[in-house]
């Protein structure tokens, strides 16, 4: 499949669950194609989002979130 640049954004934007049921289907139905360009820019956008929460820093949660998360206070 010939590459169509209008997808790029859709690729960067599928991880956020942003695009509409037509632009989802239409980018899955090119991803399932067999564009090459699109898999790797798939592939390489996951990599990316996968390493964001490394770049977080570690901070203790304060005591009220705490309890709300572990307790449902």
């Amino acid at each position: 499949m010939k590459h169509k640049s209008e997808f790029d954004e859709l690729i960067s934007l599928h991880p956020l669950g942003v695009l509409d049921k037509g632009e989802l289907q239409e980018l899955e139905e090119h991803l399932r194609s067999g564009c090459k360009s699109c898999r790797k820019l798939q592939k390489d956008t996951d990599f990316v989002l996968s390493l964001l929460a490394y770049s977080l820093e570690d901070i203790p949660l304060s005591p009220t979130v705490r309890e709300k998360v572990f307790f449902g206070v």
